[in-house]
Protein backbone atom coordinates (compact mmCIF):
# COMPACT_ATOMS: atom_id res chain seq x y z
CA UNK A 1 0.00 0.00 0.00
CA UNK A 2 2.84 2.35 0.87
CA UNK A 3 4.44 1.72 -2.52
CA UNK A 4 1.16 2.43 -4.32
CA UNK A 5 0.72 5.63 -2.29
CA UNK A 6 4.22 6.81 -3.22
CA UNK A 7 3.61 6.09 -6.92
CA UNK A 8 0.29 7.96 -6.79
CA UNK A 9 1.97 10.94 -5.05
CA UNK A 10 4.68 10.97 -7.73
CA UNK A 11 2.10 11.06 -10.51
CA UNK A 12 0.24 13.95 -8.82
CA UNK A 13 3.52 15.89 -8.48
CA UNK A 14 4.37 15.35 -12.18
CA UNK A 15 0.93 16.53 -13.29
CA UNK A 16 1.13 19.62 -11.06
CA UNK A 17 4.58 20.51 -12.43
CA UNK A 18 3.39 20.11 -16.02
CA UNK A 19 0.35 22.30 -15.27
CA UNK A 20 2.55 25.05 -13.82
CA UNK A 21 4.85 24.98 -16.84
CA UNK A 22 1.85 25.18 -19.16
CA UNK A 23 0.46 28.14 -17.22
CA UNK A 24 3.80 29.94 -17.43
CA UNK A 25 3.96 29.47 -21.21
CA UNK A 26 0.41 30.71 -21.53
CA UNK A 27 1.28 33.74 -19.40
CA UNK A 28 4.22 34.67 -21.61
CA UNK A 29 2.09 34.36 -24.74
CA UNK A 30 -0.58 36.62 -23.26
CA UNK A 31 2.08 39.14 -22.31
CA UNK A 32 3.33 39.25 -25.90
CA UNK A 33 -0.20 39.76 -27.21
CA UNK A 34 -0.74 42.63 -24.78
CA UNK A 35 2.54 44.22 -25.86
CA UNK A 36 1.57 43.89 -29.50
CA UNK A 37 -1.84 45.47 -28.87
CA UNK A 38 -0.31 48.27 -26.84
CA UNK A 39 2.24 48.98 -29.57
CA UNK A 40 -0.51 49.07 -32.18
CA UNK A 41 -2.53 51.50 -30.07
CA UNK A 42 0.45 53.87 -29.96
CA UNK A 43 0.45 54.44 -33.72
CA UNK A 44 -0.18 58.12 -34.49
CA UNK A 45 -3.88 58.80 -34.85
CA UNK A 46 -5.39 62.25 -35.25
CA UNK A 47 -8.80 62.04 -33.59
CA UNK A 48 -11.13 65.01 -33.25
CA UNK A 49 -14.65 66.33 -33.69
CA UNK A 50 -15.16 67.58 -37.24
CA UNK A 51 -17.92 70.16 -37.51
CA UNK A 52 -19.90 69.98 -40.74
CA UNK A 53 -19.03 66.32 -41.34
CA UNK A 54 -22.00 64.43 -42.79
CA UNK A 55 -22.90 61.49 -45.03
CA UNK A 56 -22.78 63.64 -48.17
CA UNK A 57 -19.28 65.05 -47.75
CA UNK A 58 -17.54 62.21 -45.87
CA UNK A 59 -16.36 60.47 -49.11
CA UNK A 60 -14.80 63.75 -50.31
CA UNK A 61 -13.20 64.30 -46.90
CA UNK A 62 -11.61 60.85 -47.07
CA UNK A 63 -10.41 61.46 -50.62
CA UNK A 64 -8.79 64.80 -49.77
CA UNK A 65 -7.06 63.52 -46.65
CA UNK A 66 -5.70 60.41 -48.38
CA UNK A 67 -4.27 62.70 -51.07
CA UNK A 68 -1.97 64.41 -48.54
CA UNK A 69 1.68 63.80 -49.37
CA UNK A 70 4.96 63.57 -47.47
CA UNK A 71 8.36 64.10 -49.08
CA UNK A 72 10.75 61.36 -47.97
CA UNK A 73 14.56 61.35 -47.73
CA UNK A 74 14.89 60.55 -51.45
CA UNK A 75 12.77 63.58 -52.31
CA UNK A 76 9.88 61.39 -53.43
CA UNK A 77 6.33 62.32 -52.45
CA UNK A 78 4.46 59.47 -50.78
CA UNK A 79 0.98 59.26 -49.17
CA UNK A 80 1.13 60.74 -45.66
CA UNK A 81 -2.15 59.13 -44.56
CA UNK A 82 -2.73 55.37 -44.40
CA UNK A 83 -6.31 55.34 -43.14
CA UNK A 84 -9.28 57.67 -42.59
CA UNK A 85 -12.34 56.75 -40.51
CA UNK A 86 -15.38 58.82 -39.63
CA UNK A 87 -18.19 58.45 -37.10
CA UNK A 88 -21.09 60.44 -38.52
CA UNK A 89 -23.22 60.08 -35.38
CA UNK A 90 -20.51 61.65 -33.22
CA UNK A 91 -19.17 63.88 -36.03
CA UNK A 92 -15.75 62.42 -35.25
CA UNK A 93 -12.84 61.99 -37.62
CA UNK A 94 -9.79 59.75 -37.27
CA UNK A 95 -6.72 60.08 -39.49
CA UNK A 96 -3.85 57.58 -39.27
CA UNK A 97 -0.35 58.70 -40.24
CA UNK A 98 1.40 56.39 -42.72
CA UNK A 99 4.60 54.59 -41.59
CA UNK A 100 7.74 56.67 -42.14
CA UNK A 101 5.75 59.88 -42.61
CA UNK A 102 4.87 63.06 -40.73
CA UNK A 103 1.62 64.98 -40.82
CA UNK A 104 0.69 68.44 -39.55
CA UNK A 105 -2.63 69.56 -38.14
CA UNK A 106 -2.47 72.61 -40.40
CA UNK A 107 -2.19 70.31 -43.44
CA UNK A 108 -5.34 68.46 -42.43
CA UNK A 109 -7.19 71.74 -41.88
CA UNK A 110 -6.06 73.10 -45.25
CA UNK A 111 -7.07 69.89 -47.06
CA UNK A 112 -10.58 70.13 -45.57
CA UNK A 113 -11.18 73.74 -46.65
CA UNK A 114 -13.05 72.84 -49.90
CA UNK A 115 -15.57 70.74 -47.92
CA UNK A 116 -16.26 73.39 -45.24
CA UNK A 117 -15.53 70.69 -42.63
CA UNK A 118 -13.48 72.04 -39.74
CA UNK A 119 -11.46 70.34 -37.04
CA UNK A 120 -12.52 71.31 -33.53
CA UNK A 121 -9.10 71.87 -32.00
CA UNK A 122 -10.39 71.78 -28.42
CA UNK A 123 -11.59 68.19 -28.87
CA UNK A 124 -8.38 67.06 -30.59
CA UNK A 125 -6.84 64.15 -28.69
CA UNK A 126 -3.14 64.08 -27.82
CA UNK A 127 -2.81 60.45 -26.79
CA UNK A 128 0.16 59.68 -29.07
CA UNK A 129 3.62 61.20 -29.43
CA UNK A 130 3.71 64.52 -31.27
CA UNK A 131 5.53 67.84 -31.61
CA UNK A 132 3.54 70.93 -30.67
CA UNK A 133 4.52 74.29 -32.14
CA UNK A 134 4.01 77.15 -29.68
CA UNK A 135 4.33 80.79 -30.67
CA UNK A 136 4.65 83.96 -28.60
CA UNK A 137 4.00 87.65 -29.33
CA UNK A 138 7.49 88.37 -28.02
CA UNK A 139 10.63 86.35 -27.28
CA UNK A 140 9.57 82.91 -26.06
CA UNK A 141 10.84 81.47 -22.78
CA UNK A 142 11.01 77.67 -22.93
CA UNK A 143 11.39 77.27 -19.15
CA UNK A 144 8.18 79.22 -18.45
CA UNK A 145 6.16 77.11 -20.88
CA UNK A 146 7.68 73.89 -19.55
CA UNK A 147 6.79 74.81 -15.97
CA UNK A 148 3.21 75.68 -16.99
CA UNK A 149 2.68 72.33 -18.74
CA UNK A 150 4.31 70.46 -15.85
CA UNK A 151 2.01 72.16 -13.32
CA UNK A 152 -1.02 71.24 -15.44
CA UNK A 153 0.06 67.56 -15.34
CA UNK A 154 -0.92 67.05 -18.97
CA UNK A 155 1.94 64.85 -20.21
CA UNK A 156 3.90 62.07 -18.54
CA UNK A 157 7.02 62.69 -20.63
CA UNK A 158 7.80 65.81 -22.68
CA UNK A 159 10.40 68.49 -23.32
CA UNK A 160 10.29 72.09 -24.52
CA UNK A 161 12.97 73.32 -26.92
CA UNK A 162 13.65 76.72 -28.48
CA UNK A 163 13.93 77.05 -32.26
CA UNK A 164 15.79 79.37 -34.63
CA UNK A 165 12.80 81.68 -34.42
CA UNK A 166 12.99 83.51 -31.08
CA UNK A 167 9.20 83.65 -30.81
CA UNK A 168 8.65 79.91 -31.45
CA UNK A 169 9.04 76.85 -29.24
CA UNK A 170 8.63 73.10 -29.82
CA UNK A 171 6.99 70.89 -27.22
CA UNK A 172 8.18 67.34 -27.88
CA UNK A 173 5.64 64.93 -26.36
CA UNK A 174 6.86 61.34 -26.04
CA UNK A 175 4.30 60.00 -23.56
CA UNK A 176 0.81 61.26 -22.93
CA UNK A 177 -2.49 60.32 -21.35
CA UNK A 178 -5.38 58.95 -23.42
CA UNK A 179 -7.60 61.69 -21.97
CA UNK A 180 -5.29 64.60 -22.82
CA UNK A 181 -6.66 67.00 -25.42
CA UNK A 182 -5.80 70.29 -27.08
CA UNK A 183 -8.12 72.27 -24.85
CA UNK A 184 -6.11 71.36 -21.74
CA UNK A 185 -2.80 72.05 -23.47
CA UNK A 186 -3.97 75.39 -24.91
CA UNK A 187 -5.09 76.50 -21.44
CA UNK A 188 -1.75 75.53 -19.87
CA UNK A 189 0.15 77.40 -22.59
CA UNK A 190 -2.07 80.49 -22.22
CA UNK A 191 -1.50 80.45 -18.45
CA UNK A 192 2.23 80.81 -19.15
CA UNK A 193 1.63 84.23 -20.76
CA UNK A 194 1.11 85.39 -24.33
CA UNK A 195 1.60 81.95 -25.88
CA UNK A 196 -0.51 80.21 -28.53
CA UNK A 197 -0.71 76.63 -29.79
CA UNK A 198 0.10 77.15 -33.48
CA UNK A 199 0.42 73.65 -34.94
CA UNK A 200 0.93 69.97 -34.15
CA UNK A 201 3.01 67.38 -36.02
CA UNK A 202 2.56 63.62 -35.75
CA UNK A 203 5.29 61.28 -37.00
CA UNK A 204 4.86 57.55 -37.53
CA UNK A 205 8.02 55.38 -37.30
CA UNK A 206 8.89 53.53 -40.52
CA UNK A 207 7.82 49.94 -40.96
CA UNK A 208 10.35 47.22 -40.14
CA UNK A 209 13.22 47.30 -42.60
CA UNK A 210 12.56 50.84 -43.80
CA UNK A 211 14.77 53.86 -43.15
CA UNK A 212 13.54 57.24 -42.04
CA UNK A 213 16.58 59.38 -42.68
CA UNK A 214 14.57 62.59 -42.73
CA UNK A 215 13.49 62.11 -39.12
CA UNK A 216 17.05 61.23 -38.06
CA UNK A 217 18.30 64.63 -39.21
CA UNK A 218 16.44 66.28 -36.35
CA UNK A 219 13.11 67.86 -35.56
CA UNK A 220 13.93 71.24 -37.08
CA UNK A 221 13.30 71.40 -40.78
CA UNK A 222 12.21 67.76 -41.06
CA UNK A 223 8.53 68.62 -40.60
CA UNK A 224 8.51 71.24 -43.35
CA UNK A 225 9.13 68.73 -46.11
CA UNK A 226 5.49 67.68 -46.48
CA UNK A 227 4.02 67.81 -49.91
CA UNK A 228 0.60 68.59 -48.44
CA UNK A 229 1.76 71.62 -46.48
CA UNK A 230 2.75 73.70 -49.48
Amino acid sequence: MKVIARIFAGIVLMLATAGLASAQVGGNSTGKDEKSMKKSAQKPHVIATATGLDEANSPKVEELLKALQYKNAEGKSVPAVSHVASDLEKHALQVTVAPGCSLKLSEIEKALEPTKVKIDRNSLGLATACVVKVTSKSEADDSVVKDAITDAKIFENFDVKPTKDASTLEVNVTKSSSKTNCAALSKAIADAGEYTLADITWTCPPSKGEKHEKGEKGEKGGHDEHGGGK
